[in-house]
């Protein structure tokens, strides 16, 4: 019972929403930003009808999830000053733009601090304001390209173009012979001519070549210059800490001289 000249009812307080997890970007890395410079964008969007548009190439939100009042912050905010790159952050839309009860909303990141320099997004579930809750988002790695054309056809979308900082207009960015897409495959470099895809060594019954983390690779021989090349042994994982991988030459690799490559597995 409230006091005489007092009114009861429930006490309203801003809506808190931080992120669940660490978040990467499209490299694997954690974003940017700390409490002192909060750094990659992060929005909180309405979802009208409960559904997610993507955005405008250019990062703009569909009309259907409008920005909300105050709903813009950046990576790191709200977190403790003792971590430097948290890949988290926190916001809190109180007053005027706290949401009303049972809006639902969603959270967008980007790899960047400004649109303008973003290449890749990521969104959370669908979220609903329930009472004074907070509102924890799931979000995973932004790989979600803004820009899905691929201007120079090789095989590399504007938004890894951008990333990269490579040349869109230009299928072979660094004029090593590989295609900037197929470098990306590949987990070379497309703007270092000297990031290649290529056997390092062949001596006394062991093969090394340049390898990237996350990669698998066919070893494969040729009993001839330009003859049919056949695979050999198991699929092999790319060193987990060296950028070269070397194995003994499989079994069944046959007897004499032999012409031997490597291939991308590609899964």
């Amino acid at each position: 019972m409230a006091p005489a000249g007092y009114s009861q009812g429930a006490l309203e307080t801003p809506l808190h929403i931080n992120a669940r997890d660490v978040i990467l970007d499209e490299f694997g890395e954690v974003l940017r930003g700390n409490a002192t410079a909060p750094g990659d964008l992060v929005q909180v969007l309405r979802a009208e009808d409960g559904v997610i548009f993507p955005p405008a190439v250019d990062g703009r939100p569909h009309s259907s999830n409008p920005l909300m009042d105050r709903g813009t912050a950046g990576i790191g905010k709200f977190m403790p000053l003792s971590q430097t790159r948290p890949g988290k952050f926190g916001l809190s839309l109180g007053g005027l733009a706290r949401p009303v009860e049972s809006t639902k909303l969603f959270i967008r990141v980007f790899n960047a601090p400004t649109l303008a320099e973003a290449s890749f997004y990521a969104d959370s579930e669908l979220l609903t304001v329930k009472g004074n809750s907070v509102l924890m988002a799931g979000i995973g790695r932004t790989t979600n390209a803004l820009d899905k054309a691929d201007d120079d056809g090789d095989g590399l979308n504007n938004s890894w173009e951008k990333s990269y900082e490579s040349d869109p207009g230009n299928a072979d960015t660094d004029g090593d012979g590989m295609l900037d897409g197929d470098e990306h495959l590949a987990g070379t470099s497309p703007t270092d001519e000297g990031s290649e895809f290529v056997v390092a060594r062949i001596s006394r019954g062991r093969l090394s070549w340049k390898s990237a983390l996350g990669r698998r690779y066919q070893i494969q021989r040729a009993d001839a210059a330009g003859g049919e090349y056949v695979n050999i042994g198991d699929v092999v994982d790319a060193d987990p800490v060296l950028d070269e991988t070397e194995i003994d030459i499989p079994d069944g690799a046959g007897s004499g001289m032999g012409f031997y490559r490597v291939k991308l597995v590609i899964e």
